[in-house]
């Protein structure tokens, strides 16, 4: 087709071209209306969705499939009369339930792909009577006016001079509702041609436009808050139970930190509040951030109770440090970057981690900090450790999350497989679900996602070490560095263990450790049966050194 259809004035994405997305929201439906009734049109996946609550996951949501402006009839939420929804239409990769289970919405693979997408909407009426707006006869007028035809082709004649004048009016850039209403009669009734090929002409024209169409980027959406509409307050919920609503509380922030505590009449008030919460006469905000911070460099923070600055906390060990820490972190912008730089320049940080006797029966616990605190890594950190000393690390910013590897995948939970080795990509972009996470960061303490935790739990228990000697991601992981190690072509098997201690550890053995692991080499060859002449090109020798090394205490505990 030349065109897809002519219709009246109204809000239609693909105007252009059906590869551009976008999203309609309505205002907060009114609560002393029966309906809302939509003239919509819509396909290849875009929608039409209510959110209650601002709940934008909610699976509320209707699938457009009609090239046609029709009426959709749409009841209020009498089933949750203290709550706010409103209204959404949205292209495909603007519809956050997308791609959904599967038999949700019974989308093919090949749509799921297709840049395409596309939705229109020209009226919207709020109303009581359960049926939707009859659409309007404006355009038929036309036909009554002046006299009365005295014959069919008199009635022929009228027919052609509306069509004449609608066409004219479309040509002229100038055509009106009624215009349009013909026009799109005209092409529906096929009295109108779209062929693409009705002249050479027009074929080079289209053939030009789908070219340069085709270079529009696929979207992509950033999930992001905006205030636009008028505030509302919300009831406190009776023991966090939704159906038990109970008083009013206006918006505002804790009155301890700002009495005054009030907020505009206008939008939700969050972007008064963070300037309430992030401002220099609120001391409290940055002494929590300094403390994340330097719970994150030292394994601990000075408070040791992240979560909980407050009465019910721990004391922090050093206030007078806190303090400064906090002043000076605003005094340079509150950057995060020039407050590490401080950290890790001070002669605190840089200490060894050496035990002294003296500090030990002193200061059993290092809470006063004479030499660095010991401390395992996060899990995070373990696995691009593994990743990073393999070889296999892809430094690469940015880009998708990656499915982590699952025992047992869900296609209609979304728990979808991963990769073993989640592509070399940083734990960073290893995508977190409340349902079932990756197994090996889970084994060393990765939070619960259903709650916000301040302290990661840090500990030291079997399943940590039987992870490490039987995860397929360590295996995997040593049978890389293995091959990499034999690429490199070393001139001995003592020169090669000086390279993985190095790579490893970031230190060179001592001769102990030289000989036990030179021993070692000797003892996995003959366990293997490979003969001496071809060590250093055996897998599985070097595979089996590898997992050895990751084993290493060192190599997953800060010093």
């Amino acid at each position: 087709k030349a065109i897809s259809g002519i219709f009246p004035a109204g809000l239609y994405t693909h105007t252009l071209s059906e590869r551009l997305n976008a999203a309609l929201r309505s205002p907060l439906v009114p609560k002393n209306k029966k309906f809302v009734s939509l003239l919509l049109m819509g396909g290849k996946l875009g929608a039409r969705r209510t959110v209650l609550d601002n709940c934008m996951l909610g699976e509320d949501y209707k699938i457009l499939d009609k090239d046609t402006l029709s009426w959709v009839k749409i009841p209020n939420r009498d089933d949750q009369p203290d709550l706010p929804f409103y209204l959404e239409l949205a292209t495909k990769a603007d519809n956050t339930r997308i791609p959904d289970r599967p038999g949700h919405t019974k989308a093919t693979p090949e749509q799921l792909a297709a840049p395409q997408s596309y939705f229109g909407i020209a009226r919207a009426v709020i109303h009581d009577i359960d049926e939707s707006p009859r659409d309007e006869l404006h355009q038929a007028a036309q036909l009554f006016s002046g006299n009365a035809p005295a014959s069919l082709e008199q009635l022929a004649d009228r027919y052609a001079d509306i069509a004449t004048s609608a066409i004219t009016a479309w040509e002229q850039n100038r055509a009106t509702a009624t215009d349009a209403a013909w026009l799109s009669w005209l092409i529906e009734n096929k009295l109108l041609s779209t062929a693409a090929n009705a002249s050479p002409k027009l074929r080079t024209a289209i053939d030009e436009y789908r070219a340069i169409e085709s270079q529009i980027a696929t979207p992509r959406v950033i999930q992001g808050l905006a205030d636009l509409d008028p505030g509302y307050n919300f009831p406190v919920l009776i023991g966090g139970d939704a159906a038990r609503p109970g008083k009013l509380t206006p918006r505002g922030f804790l009155s301890l930190i700002n009495p005054d505590n009030k907020v505009s009449a206008f939008g939700s008030g969050r972007l008064e509040v963070a300037d309430m919460i992030a401002n220099s006469a609120n001391p409290l905000t940055a002494r929590v951030m300094v403390n994340r911070i330097w719970q994150h460099l030292f394994g601990r923070g000075i408070v040791t109770t992240a979560d909980n600055l407050g009465v019910y906390g721990e004391r922090p060990s050093h206030p007078e440090l806190l303090d400064h820490l906090a002043t000076n972190f605003m005094a340079k912008g509150w950057s995060i970057k020039s407050l590490i730089r401080d950290i890790v320049l001070s002669q605190t940080f840089q200490q060894s981690s050496n035990t002294a006797s003296q500090s030990t029966s002193l200061d059993p616990l290092n809470t006063l900090l004479s030499q660095y605190p010991v401390h395992r890594m996060e899990a995070e950190s373990i696995r691009d450790t593994l990743l990073a000393v393999s070889g296999r690390l892809d430094r690469t910013l940015y880009g998708p999350s990656i499915q982590p590897r699952r025992d047992e995948p869900s296609d209609y939970r979304k728990l979808h497989q991963g990769p073993l080795d989640g592509d070399g990509r940083r734990s960073i972009y290893i995508k977190v679900t409340r349902h079932e996470g990756s197994r090996f960061l889970d084994t060393f303490d990765f939070p619960n996602p259903n709650i916000a935790r301040g302290n990661r739990d840090l500990s030291n228990v079997p399943p940590q070490a039987l992870a490490l000697l039987n995860d397929p991601f360590v295996l995997d992981q040593a049978a890389v560095w293995a091959a990499k190690l034999i690429e490199q072509e070393t001139p001995s098997a003592e020169a090669r263990i000086d390279l993985m201690f190095r790579t490893a550890l970031g230190r060179f053995p001592n001769d102990a450790e030289r000989t036990r692991f030179t021993s070692l080499t000797k003892e996995l060859a003959s366990l293997h049966k490979v003969e001496p002449e071809k060590l250093l090109a055996s897998q599985p020798v070097w595979k089996d050194l590898a997992h050895a090394i990751f084993n290493l205490k060192e190599l997953i505990y800060v010093r």
